[in-house]
């Protein structure tokens, strides 16, 4: 690793007030490829990682060529036709249609998420930290038709497709409530998750669920530490074990219902550039398919032992489905 050695902490845990055995050590930004050197904090209680200072000007961070604030993809007619069809068989799971193409042609991972939520074409979804709102105008073309995103780092708020607005705006701005909330890949970039779960419980509707896709401590950590990709200082706040989001989804009257793995090759393959010192964005870069950094046969295997991460829950991302424990929701106004 290129960072100092890693030292006590004194600083509690801001997922779950530990003060024993924390340690703090250096990482570098590796995406950019600036290398500015931010402090962060292992967790000696719930594994969790955290930045041990929340810079002052995170905005500088997230430049105009930041990857979520692209135009979003819009499919062509008759693709959208075929994903609004392909929708709606596999949206009624039990059905003898469903089984069948879903034999032949696997789930699309956005229908899998609101699938497995119990959620039909009609949900109110809310994106947060959507970017431009990719995934909102990706539901959309299967036929999903009330979307919202927010992100207050969006230059201004815009309506991609019909039946989608991206507000620049925060979570707690937002005034209804909500079948779905989700947090695609922006759950680590808040400042506060404990405050984000509870405005995200407050804003369910009844039997609603809040969806998290993030990055999580596991075996990946533990071998490249400080150069591990899905650390991405100092964008990523706070790199939760399960053990810490199951703390604070408590403290916020949620409850994790169901847990999957979905990491990717780049897990790895990252990982090994970083600790070549290979920026993410380096012409060398494997990012966009065209590095020479590693051959076919090492991306291949990258990909298996992704593969092999996810089935035994060591892997480095994950997808989390939580449900209110309350027994009365604070729901907002629709």
């Amino acid at each position: 690793m290129h960072v100092n050695q890693r030292s006590a902490s004194p600083e509690a845990c801001r997922v779950c007030g530990n003060t024993s055995d924390n340690s703090g050590f250096d990482a570098r930004e590796m995406m950019m490829g600036t290398r500015e050197v931010f402090r962060y904090v292992e967790c000696g209680g719930c594994g969790s990682l955290q930045i041990a200072e929340i810079p002052a000007d995170l905005a500088r961070h997230y430049g105009h060529g930041y990857y979520s604030f692209g135009r979003p993809f819009r499919s062509s007619l008759p693709k959208r036709l075929a994903k609004h069809l392909v929708a709606s068989v596999l949206m009624r799971p039990d059905s003898l249609p469903a089984r069948a193409l879903e034999r032949f042609t696997g789930v699309p991972a956005p229908l899998h998420w609101l699938r497995t939520a119990g959620l039909g074409r009609d949900a109110r979804i809310l994106d947060v930290g959507s970017g431009a709102g990719e995934t909102l105008v990706s539901l959309a073309g299967y036929g999903f038709r009330s979307l919202t995103g927010v992100d207050p780092f969006l230059p201004e708020s815009h309506e991609p497709v019909r039946g989608v607005r991206v507000l620049k705006a925060g979570l707690e701005d937002v005034q209804e409530s909500f079948d779905l909330v989700m947090f695609h890949h922006s759950f680590e970039h808040l400042v506060d998750p404990l405050e984000a779960l509870r405005a995200a419980q407050a804003r369910l509707r009844p039997g609603g669920t809040v969806l998290i896709r993030m990055p999580v401590v596991g075996a990946s950590w533990h071998r490249y530490g400080a150069d591990w990709v899905e650390l991405d200082a100092p964008r990523h706040l706070h790199v939760l074990s399960r053990a810490g989001l199951e703390i604070l989804a408590d403290r916020a009257g949620l409850a994790v219902r169901r847990v999957e793995y979905d990491t990717t090759g780049f897990e790895l393959w990252g990982s090994e550039q970083y600790r070549r010192d290979i920026p993410l964005t380096d012409p060398r870069s494997h990012l966009d398919g065209d590095g020479d950094v590693f051959t076919e046969g090492e991306m291949r295997a990258f990909e298996a032992t992704a593969r092999e991460l996810n089935r035994t829950g060591g892997a480095g991302r994950a997808i989390f489905w939580l449900g209110s424990t309350l027994k009365r929701v604070n729901a907002c106004a629709t």
